[in-house]
């Protein structure tokens, strides 16, 4: 009896992070593809910058499918790409021409026939993309409709379990269940968004499960090696910026600036694959004992190298740091009315959860590790699943399910 076939969709970091953690174990159950049509740029290895992810797709045999080469104008792109050269005439002509054919691509391209070509080309049994937005020729969308039109099963997964850190902070958002009609959604918790809705199910975080972690954390390749002998290791996680971690960002920068030039300190920052570029750290890259990262690196890895964490109180970055009991701290968002006086339920979660509300409670010598081990992760994190393989249970209770 042949396997089913299940195709798996990428279009940004956060995709890929978890679509690694439900293939790794799907080989076991199915055939699989991989597709990618990016946000950040057309082909993969220019639009994913995640070294550690790649060279794990790497290891487990898994090959990338740029979609938009199933097209003449694709084909002409990866051509164009691969073909740069360093002559300043034919690079202006290579950037302007880069910049026609993407700009054609996210435009005026025939999205619903690429679909089509993409689906017959795998025929999958079910297909799996990220819960990206609903609207008119956006590709993801696209191939989701493409997909219900052939009966093909559609699973969407969330992004992790930030949604039920800050739920409340977006109650003007009216989620119904016309929202990925036909599509069966994997939300990580009861505390999600669309929670009791009939497409809903909890599925956990599948890149947090206990297992993947672990398997993660085994490896040894893209490790950080900056000031190791440290006394104190320090990593900040700087997450997406709007009404829910408006102050994050100062209170992290006032932290590297009391803790710079000190000897017994390392710090290493990773920002949000959207925010790097964005900034001005022409001062914070002169600081000898810390080092900053874009999407190049995985959050993984700074988990891996640091003693304590940092980050927004409403980030899914927290509870790698908090499965692995180190000191994590959550800094207490700053928000406005009507969610003033709303706060993270990642506060108060556990007496060894260190929460600060500006630089100055920030005391090396004060930190806990945190050591509530399961309850608090699993409720919010794993779906009440406990530490099982996720993405396992996801293949084998939700994809592979008639």
């Amino acid at each position: 009896m042949s396997k089913p076939t299940i195709l798996y969709f990428i279009r940004a970091e956060a995709d890929l992070e978890r679509i690694s953690s439900i293939a790794i174990p799907g080989k076991a159950f199915a055939n699989q593809y991989f597709t990618y049509y990016g946000d950040i740029d057309l082909l993969f290895d220019k639009g994913i910058r995640n070294k550690f992810q790649k060279e794990l797709l790497r290891l487990n045999n898994f090959e990338i499918i740029d979609i938009i080469t199933l097209s003449l104008y694709g084909k002409f792109y990866r051509w164009l790409i691969k073909s740069n050269t360093e002559n300043i005439y034919a690079s202006l002509l290579f950037k302007f021409t880069e910049k026609l054919l993407s700009y054609i691509f996210h435009n005026f391209q025939n999205k619903e026939k690429l679909c089509r070509k993409l689906l017959r080309k795998i025929n999958p049994s079910v297909l799996v993309t990220d819960n990206s937005e609903e609207r008119a020729n956006y590709f993801p969308h696209c191939l989701r409709q493409e997909a219900l039109k052939k009966n093909i099963k559609v699973f969407v997964i969330g992004h992790g379990s930030a949604g039920g850190l800050h739920k409340e902070y977006h109650t003007y958002e009216m989620i119904t269940p016309s929202k990925f009609k036909g599509c069966e959604v994997g939300i990580c918790s009861k505390h999600d968004y669309g929670y009791q809705l009939p497409n809903r199910i909890i599925s956990g975080d599948p890149a947090d499960s206990y297992p993947h972690l672990l398997y993660k954390h085994k490896q040894t390749f893209d490790e950080i090696n900056f000031l190791n002998d440290r006394k104190f290791k320090i990593g900040f996680f700087m997450s997406a910026p709007f009404e829910t971690c408006t102050n994050s960002w100062a209170i992290i920068e006032d932290i590297m600036l009391d803790y710079s030039f000190q000897d017994d300190i390392a710090m290493v920052a990773k920002f949000h694959p959207r925010l790097y570029k964005l900034g001005d750290y022409r001062y914070l890259k002169k600081i000898d004992n810390l080092k900053l990262f874009g999407p190049e690196l995985d959050r993984t890895r700074l988990i891996k190298w640091a003693d304590i964490i940092v980050c927004s109180d409403h980030c899914s970055m927290l509870f790698e740091g908090m499965i692995f009991q180190k000191k994590v701290v959550a800094i207490h968002s700053k928000k406005v009315r009507p969610f003033k006086n709303h706060e993270s339920k990642i506060h108060g979660c556990h007496t060894t959860m260190n929460s600060i509300h500006s630089a100055y409670e920030f005391n090396l010598n004060d930190l806990k590790n945190y050591t509530d081990e399961t309850e608090f992760i699993d409720e919010y994190c794993w779906g009440g699943h406990g530490k099982v393989d996720l993405g396992e249970k996801i293949v084998k209770d939700r994809l592979l399910s008639d």
